[in-house]
């Protein structure tokens, strides 16, 4: 028997693991992101298009009088489709300030999992969305035995540029 199983009640992180949300943004790709990093899930929000603005991040949401931008990380998936979710993840730029927001389009509830350091896998090569890749957008990256997932770094992502 191993020690998490001794020591650990199921479904809790071990010194070696990290509770953290799987997210489904299209058929084909799941990411997740930290536990603490979760604001709202809103479902079937009311969203405006964002004119000239790179395919991934072209919607805007209010939230608290907020707007806020919408990441879609389905426009590189080979099947793409309008997720009915919305899940603002927040983050913060530096101690003391108060705390930001970003959007991420889902296609359902966020999972609740525990990743350990034996579940590391490398990124994917595939892009997450057209002139996006998982490099500018992840810390991480685990297999759970039915997907690959990068772990999102809220912070980067909220401040990427497209590359070429």
């Amino acid at each position: 028997m191993n020690a998490r199983a001794q020591n650990q009640p199921a479904g809790e992180p071990s010194p070696q693991s990290s509770r953290a949300l799987k997210l489904r943004v299209s058929a084909d790709t799941a990411l997740a992101i930290a536990v603490y990093e979760l604001a709202e899930l809103l479902e079937a929000p009311q969203v405006q298009r964002v004119p000239f603005a790179p395919p991934w991040c072209d919607e805007l949401v209010y939230w608290a009088g907020t707007p806020i931008p919408v990441f879609d990380f389905s426009r590189g998936a080979l099947e793409s489709a309008d997720a009915p979710y919305v899940l603002i993840a927040a983050y913060q730029q530096d101690a003391g300030r108060p705390l930001d927001y970003i959007g991420i389009r889902v296609l359902g509830v966020p999972l609740s999992v525990v990743v350990e350091d034996k579940d590391f896998a490398p990124l994917p090569h595939s892009a997450p969305a057209a002139g996006l890749s998982w490099a500018q957008l992840a810390v991480s990256c685990y297999h759970d035995g039915l997907d690959t997932v990068p772990i999102l770094d809220i912070q980067r992502a909220a401040q990427l540029k497209p590359v070429a």
